[in-house]
């Protein structure tokens, strides 16, 4: 009897869920969303803001008697602001691509050369949030139309060249999947591990290290890292990308909007300007798990191999 009871709740939930999907208004509005590309629209938003706080954070500490010129502050905030308002998208994607690799590398330079100075080689914990972001900048550039529409002038050529072609740029995309998907990943497995394990461990395993921190501190979140971990293999290897990669971009917004926000903090300006970062962070790489279950894993990953099996 229970079993018969547990099957017709079933029903009623799958006819309630045809009725949403069936009304009207739902197909509008789903439709309309899809015309417009408005996760895409959101996504571009998203991973703009991470540079233009980057940008208007080098400025603004001028202000707060910080010495030096920030010489790429103002044509990396010109960038991110054409690039958002889908002005000259491919050229503005380049640049902050390569300003988020340029940091990714000097910040892994430095740690390199201080390990080869003969300090314990240490991952920095900014250099895998800045690989991260070049991975959402990177599947942003993807859906630039330069980047898709590769043909040929000739009509007759081009049909005769399809093939070869669309496979080229199909493989090229998968590429581009595989190490955006590889360096949004590694964000979730580093920040996961350390973070986990400082919480979960006791302040005597790293020494010199201050593991109690101020109450309000985003820093001190159990249960969104740990989430975020145990998808970062499915996230990595492309299986249940769509799946996953809502869920993770869901929960990027939930601990952006939960735990970094920084407009109310009153630990201080250093403290502010910090989970500011984390703040855009956060959203950037959101907006680059948005774009991805939008374009799926591409075609090396489980779900490709998945396919061809059935």
């Amino acid at each position: 009897q229970s079993t018969w009871g547990l099957l017709s709740q079933m029903d009623s939930i799958h006819g309630l869920i045809r009725s949403v999907q069936d009304n009207h208004r739902v197909i509008y509005w789903t439709t309309y969303w899809e015309e417009r590309q408005l996760t895409v629209v959101i996504a571009r938003l998203a991973i703009c803001a991470y540079f233009l706080n980057l940008a208007g954070t080098s400025i603004e500490v001028l202000f707060y008697g910080v010495e030096g010129t920030p010489w790429m502050a103002i044509p990396v905030l010109v960038a991110a602001g054409l690039l958002a308002l889908n002005r000259f998208s491919f050229a503005c994607g380049v640049v902050l691509l390569l300003k988020a690799l340029w940091d990714a590398a000097a910040i892994s330079l430095h740690q390199i050369g201080s390990w080869m100075d003969g300090n314990p080689f240490y991952v920095n914990e900014l250099m895998v949030k800045m690989f991260s972001v070049a991975g959402a900048m990177a599947l942003l550039l993807t859906k630039d139309k330069y980047f898709q529409t590769l043909r040929s002038s000739s009509a007759i050529a081009g049909m005769l060249r399809s093939g070869p072609k669309n496979q080229e740029q199909s493989s090229r995309r998968s590429v581009v999947l595989l190490l955006a998907r590889t360096a949004i990943s590694t964000l979730f497995i580093f920040v996961g591990f350390s973070e986990l394990s400082r919480q979960l461990a006791g302040p005597e395993v790293h020494e010199g290290h201050v593991h109690a921190r101020p109450a309000g501190d985003g820093h001190d979140q159990l249960w969104p890292k740990l989430f975020e971990f145990v998808l970062s293999l499915p996230l990595a290897v492309g299986f249940k990308t769509l799946l996953v990669s809502r869920a993770l971009a869901a929960t990027m917004f939930f601990e952006a909007f939960t735990y970094w926000r920084f407009w109310e903090s009153l630990l201080g300006l250093s403290y502010t300007l910090h989970a500011r970062q984390h703040f855009a962070v956060n959203v950037a790489v959101a907006g680059g798990l948005l774009l991805l279950q939008e374009m799926g894993a591409g075609k090396y990953s489980v779900d490709e191999l998945m396919k061809k099996k059935e």
